[in-house]
């Protein structure tokens, strides 16, 4: 544990009248007088603020370490792509299709709405405790759908688990300020990242792989990895412990608050899923759903400034780069769940290709996102700037996009692959900054606020974004259908089965109706890619020095 020098302007005297609001206000301004030198976790010890720096103990304790890290954030975002390729076989096992949209989308309702409160809940409880609670509840949750006898039981128990995955995914972030050093802090980020994009690609394949033995394996094989993470959380990392009794903590929990925040998050994912789709966007359950968001967000609102004493999510937190940097991460989730779920799409309904070949053709885009996410903290060494990496970043986003929106019926597999890779580096340079600014953008004590806060964004994002895209891509190849072959039923043509049977001139009109509807669909995110380039363009300075005392300039 290092002290700071009281001689130098950085050094907060708590006996001298200076007072943790005052710290606050320091940290928080756009050129802060504090400036963090080895890492953030603040105690108050003889008035003094101290700084203690975790300490990587060796070469395998870092092995072990990382792996602690990146395991929890590769079981959960592979979980969520996983079942992408085994969701057909599922409704035939249980013979009904009517739902089987739930099964991916109940694991990303549990997941959203609840990983907002896994920041608060580890500050009152530790981090070791809610970290081991998320992985019990992935754990039970993967092992309900294992056994689960029929459809609706296999939803409930794949909402189980997308509230563990959401919080093992969350604390996994939020782990990397207790027990990485600030100076290797953005090299940890991308490894997590780069994690984050790897499960993805390999999520699909294993589950279509697996799913030919039985798709209940791809619920069962989760298992030993949680049980290597939960040795891992206990006898590795070393994760700082709260005080207190179980009921002065409890008593801490902001549970109305919590509520509020959730059924606000479910009104507004179950509204934007089911219009278009389920219902008429004017149909009285969407309407009614619409009409609920915003009143449980200002209860929710008014709880968190006038009746909590404990907020779960603290205004203070909400200074002008934390806001950005939160917009930017909610606007790149919903770029790059819609190029993961559409782009196979284009792959297999306009140049034909198999469910797994438009998985490995899906592979240079979140390549690119794993490189740059891992070249981004090396480039804000050599430029000096985190805010230039993330600017050229959000401009490339933009272009990237628009790219693959306009990309030809008949463009040629070279030119897909540089318009996808050129969506993916975008994205790929923005990612890791974004946590990074957050956590150095708010006090020690609200770093798993807005660890949180990053997750959450990416999450609801996408879940936004594939809700309108989905309702785009319906609408258009259905209108596409009915003007170009208009002696069938457009429901029918969706039926892959029904498809095959077309004369080869019909096919080749139907390939074109599903280009169509993907180009709609890919071009109604341009938007977010622009509001992300502009998010990023507002983000102030803030110095960060590294320990030869050179500073970054955010």
């Amino acid at each position: 544990m290092s002290r700071l020098d009281s001689n130098s302007p950085s050094f907060i005297d708590l006996n001298n009248g200076a007072s943790k609001e005052d710290f606050n206000h320091d940290l928080r301004n756009n050129s802060p007088s504090f400036k963090v030198v080895d890492d953030e976790r603040i105690h108050n010890l003889n008035g003094t603020i101290e700084i203690k720096s975790p300490k990587l103990k060796g070469f395998w304790h870092k092995v072990l370490v990382t792996l602690g890290l990146v395991l929890g954030i590769f079981i959960g975002a592979m979980s969520e792509t996983s079942i992408s390729t085994i969701t057909e076989v599922i409704g035939s096992d249980f013979n009904t299709y009517g739902s089987i949209t739930w099964i991916a989308g109940s694991y990303l309702l549990t997941t959203v709405a609840f990983t907002p409160l896994f920041g608060k809940l580890s500050d009152i409880f530790g981090r070791k405790p809610v970290e081991l609670f998320g992985i019990a509840l992935f754990a039970i949750g993967s092992l309900g759908c294992a056994l689960a006898n029929s459809l609706p039981l296999l939803i409930f128990f794949r909402a189980i688990a997308g509230i563990g995955g959401g919080g093992i995914i969350s604390m996994s972030f939020i782990m990397v300020s207790d027990v990485i050093p600030l100076e290797d802090r953005s090299t940890y980020l991308s490894i997590i990242s780069t994690t984050f994009a790897i499960a993805q690609i390999i999520g699909p394949i294993i589950g279509g792989a697996l799913a030919d033995a039985s798709w209940r394996i791809v619920f069962y094989i989760k298992l030993p990895f949680c049980g290597i993470l939960a040795l891992l959380v206990i006898f590795v990392l070393d994760l700082p412990e709260s005080e207190g009794d179980i009921l002065t903590k409890i008593k801490r929990v902001d549970f109305l608050g919590s509520i509020f925040l959730i059924l606000a998050i479910v009104s507004l994912i179950l509204a934007t899923s089911w219009g278009g789709k389920d219902y008429a966007w004017n149909s009285t359950p969407i309407i009614v759903l619409f009409v609920l968001m915003p009143i449980f967000l200002a209860a929710f609102i008014y709880i968190e400034l006038k009746v909590s004493p404990e907020p779960v999510l603290p205004s203070k937190v909400f200074v002008r780069n934390v806001v950005l940097a939160l917009t930017a991460s909610f606007m790149a989730g919903a770029i790059e769940l819609v190029a993961v779920f559409y782009i196979p799409v284009y792959y297999q309904f306009v140049h034909d290709a198999t469910p797994s070949e438009s998985g490995y053709r899906l592979i240079p885009f979140l390549a690119i996102i794993s490189l740059c996410c891992m070249s981004s903290g090396h480039l804000i060494k050599i430029f000096n700037t985190i805010r230039g990496v993330m600017w050229v970043g959000g401009a490339i986003s933009i272009v990237g996009v628009c790219l693959v929106a306009f990309m030809g019926q008949y463009s040629t597999l070279t030119e897909q692959i540089i318009f996808i890779l050129i969506n993916g580096t975008g994205l790929g340079l923005i990612y890791q900054l974004v946590i990074f600014t957050c956590t150095l953008s708010v006090p020690p004590e609200d770093v798993a606020i807005v660890s949180g806060l990053f997750t959450f964004s990416l999450n609801i994002g996408g879940v936004i974004s594939l809700a309108i895209a989905g309702t785009v891509y319906n609408n258009v190849l259905t209108s596409q259908i009915a003007d170009r072959l208009p002696n069938f039923n457009p429901k029918d043509l969706m039926d892959s089965h029904i498809a095959r049977e077309l004369s080869l001139e019909n096919r080749e009109i139907l390939k074109t109706c599903y280009y169509f509807a993907f180009r709609y669909t890919y071009i109604c995110i341009i938007p977010f890619a622009i509001l992300l380039f502009i998010s990023v363009l507002g983000l102030t300075k803030l110095e960060i020095p590294r320990k030869s005392n050179d500073q970054i300039d955010i």
